[in-house]
């Protein structure tokens, strides 16, 4: 199954813009379950998919592809699965790039989201203990871990307004210290710029009395 012509975002683009946009084709490879691939495999921002507007398509064409876009979309959500696409390869030249991509739906819409590639990964290796050979040693690290994680308070959700940082004190001690510097010769935040000239007038009403007395 293919996907062709799929314009990302280009619904109010001009006849000359829709010429010099490019076209991909993506070509479906498999389905995958949500929890089939981790979220470390994707990379950058997603991109927003929506059916074709494109002039050149007669009016049924364009209502079939629709109604086509939206079956895609709710039955990729009802079946909790995603499509394993690439950029389909006209030429089939090893000097063409073949990127790969996921896309998703939460029923009304597609999100691409590019794939990471055999040549971007970097090496792995197995989890474990190398550095203990010994199995008593490695049954008591067990224990030993599994004993501090037991007197660990076990939540069941994450609260954050259970975990306050102290920004509302610091906040506060801060406009507390902007408003006694505004006090002592520079305006505080909180000076409005009306108080700040009737501030301005009187000091040179004072500055020309004591200038006539002299």
């Amino acid at each position: 199954m293919d996907f062709c012509s799929i314009q990302l975002g280009g619904s109010g683009l001009t006849k000359s813009a829709a010429n010099d946009m490019p076209v991909y084709e993506l070509e479906v490879i498999a389905c995958l379950t949500s929890s089939s691939i981790c979220q470390s495999h994707l990379f950058g921002q997603p991109a927003r998919l929506c059916p074709t507007q494109c002039w050149h398509l007669e009016w049924e064409e364009l209502l079939a592809n629709q109604q086509f876009f939206m079956a895609l979309c709710k039955k990729l959500c009802e079946r909790d699965q995603y499509l394993l696409t690439r950029i389909k390869q006209h030429f089939h030249s090893i000097n063409e790039l073949s990127g790969h991509f996921i896309l998703e739906s939460d029923g009304s819409e597609l999100l691409l989201k590019a794939a990471v590639s055999a040549e971007l990964m970097l090496p792995t290796r197995e989890v474990g203990l190398p550095c203990l050979s010994d199995d008593r040693m490695i049954h008591k690290m067990m224990n030993t871990v599994s004993n501090c994680l037991d007197h660990l308070p076990l939540m069941e959700e994450y609260k954050p307004s259970d975990f306050p940082s102290g920004l509302y004190s610091i906040l506060a001690r801060n406009l507390q210290h902007n408003t006694l510097v505004g006090s002592s010769g520079h305006p505080g935040p909180d000076v409005s710029p009306s108080e700040l000239r009737t501030r301005e007038g009187t000091k040179r009403n004072r500055g020309s009395s004591s200038s006539s007395k002299k």
